[in-house]
C-alpha cells in the first residue's frame, strides 16, 4: 500500500528513484521537472510526494507563475494502481486553497498511452499543439521519384552557408529567420561530414529546395531523421519534395540506419500527406491538457 509522505529532503534523489531515467516520449517534461527541482521553481505548498514500503514511488511537482504547469510521475511498478490519480487530487486540492483556477501539462505525447489515460481519467482536456513525429522503416524498399526537367539535386557545398540559410528563410516563412551564424548551430560538427547529409535542388545555380539526411538521438542510440525538407514556394508543385525526400531516405539507408524520422506539423498538410505516401507513420502528436479546477 502506497501513502502520502512530506517533501523530502533530498527531491532530486527521490525523483530519480521514481523515474530512474527518460524516456523519449516524455524527456522534454522529465528534463523541465528536474531543471526545477535544481532551482527550486517550483510550488512547494503544491506538491505531492508518494511512497510504499519505504520506498519513492511517485511525485507530482507543480511549476510556479501565471500558468501553473504539472508535472506528474509514477513508478513504472506503481502504474495504474491509483497513485497517478492521487497525487493529482492532492496538487488540485493545493491549488484551490490558493485560487488556482487552470492547471495545465504541455509537450503531452499521444505515444505515452499511461499519462493520456491518466489525465483524461481526472479531467483534464487535450487539445493538438499541431507538432507531429513520424517514423519509417529502412527495411523496405525505397520508392523512384522523378523531378521536372531543368532541376538537378546534389550535395550542398561548403561556402554555401549563406544560400542556404535564405532557402531555409524563403521554405519557411513562419519560423524565426535565421541568419548565418544559425547554419553551425543547427548543423554541427558531427562524425560525419554534414555537406554530404544535406542535399539541396538546384535550377539556374539558384538553390531552391533541400533536405538533410540527418542524426538524432532520443536517448536509445543514433536514429535517422529527415531534417528540414522544404522546397521555394515558387517551385513547388514540380516533383522536387518527393525527390530531396527519397534521396534522403536513400542516404539514410546506405549509412545503415534501421529506421528513419522525422518532425513537422500537422499545419503542413501536404508534406504530411507527401511523408505518408512514402510510407511515414504517425508516431505522436503533442498535446497540451488543461484542467479548470
Amino acid at each position: 500500500m502506497w501513502s502520502f509522505v512530506d517533501e523530502p529532503a533530498a527531491p532530486q534523489e527521490f525523483f530519480a528513484q521514481v523515474l530512474p531515467g527518460a524516456q523519449e516520449m516524455y524527456l522534454a517534461q522529465y528534463n523541465r521537472a528536474y531543471a526545477a527541482l535544481e532551482q527550486g521553481a517550483f510550488m512547494r505548498e503544491a506538491g505531492a510526494w508518494a511512497m510504499a514500503d519505504g520506498k519513492p514511488v511517485g511525485m507530482a511537482l507543480v511549476s510556479g507563475g501565471e500558468s501553473p504547469e504539472l508535472f506528474v510521475a509514477v513508478g513504472e511498478a506503481w502504474r495504474a494502481r491509483g497513485v497517478g490519480a492521487g497525487l493529482v487530487e492532492k496538487v488540485c486540492l493545493g491549488l484551490r486553497q490558493q485560487g488556482v483556477q487552470t492547471l495545465a501539462v504541455s509537450g503531452v505525447s499521444s505515444a505515452n498511452a499511461a499519462a493520456v489515460r491518466l489525465l483524461q481519467s481526472v479531467g483534464f482536456v487535450g487539445v493538438s499543439t499541431g507538432s507531429l513525429r513520424m517514423r519509417r522503416s529502412l527495411d523496405a524498399s525505397v520508392p523512384a521519384c522523378d523531378m521536372a526537367p531543368g532541376y538537378a539535386l546534389r550535395m550542398l557545398t561548403e561556402g554555401e552557408e549563406a544560400a542556404y540559410v535564405r532557402l531555409k528563410n524563403t521554405c519557411f516563412p513562419e519560423s524565426r529567420p535565421w541568419i548565418e551564424e544559425d547554419f553551425p548551430r543547427e548543423f554541427p560538427p558531427m562524425s560525419f561530414n554534414i555537406y554530404e547529409r544535406i542535399f539541396v535542388a538546384e535550377r539556374e545555380e539558384q538553390l531552391v529546395g533541400t533536405a538533410s539526411a540527418w542524426e538524432i538521438d532520443y536517448g536509445e542510440g543514433p536514429l535517422g531523421l529527415l531534417h528540414w525538407v522544404g522546397v521555394d514556394p515558387a517551385h513547388r508543385g514540380q516533383g522536387l519534395g518527393a525527390a530531396l525526400n527519397v534521396r534522403a531516405l536513400q542516404e539514410l539507408k546506405a549509412c545503415g540506419y534501421a529506421e528513419v524520422w522525422l518532425n513537422t506539423s500537422r499545419d503542413r498538410a501536404a508534406a504530411v500527406r507527401l511523408y505518408e505516401r512514402l510510407d511515414f507513420v504517425p508516431y505522436q502528436e503533442l498535446y497540451t491538457y488543461t484542467l479548470t479546477l
